[in-house]
């Protein structure tokens, strides 16, 4: 089976900005019942190059560290402007992704 069987589309990828505020990312995460989303460039909302992506988990660790819910993502977590995120092709084999992402 190829990875594109495991993909979902892009355009219905939910998205957020680095300006998007955490109450507005945790608000989306509710209201589609989903445990992160990918962040896309500000300058580029439909661009398919994500600069990074938002987790339940890091805005529990937002919660613990008390920053407030009007901080916004690109604050929250600068490090995944400067790396460059690992992808792979939609017509790759199960098998070779999951080697790619040992």
């Amino acid at each position: 089976m190829l990875v594109s069987g495991f993909m979902v589309p892009y355009d219905k990828v939910l998205k957020c900005t680095p300006s998007s505020t955490i109450k507005e990312v945790i608000e989306k995460m509710v209201e589609r019942k989903v445990s992160s989303l990918v962040i896309v460039p500000e300058d580029d909302v439909d661009s398919k190059k994500p600069s990074g992506i938002v987790t339940k988990t890091d805005l529990c660790q937002c919660y613990l560290h008390g920053i407030s819910l009007t901080a916004q993502v690109g604050d929250i977590m600068p490090w995944t402007w400067t790396k460059s995120l690992e992808a792979i092709k939609a017509n790759v084999d199960r098998d070779a992704a999951a080697k790619f992402f040992e």
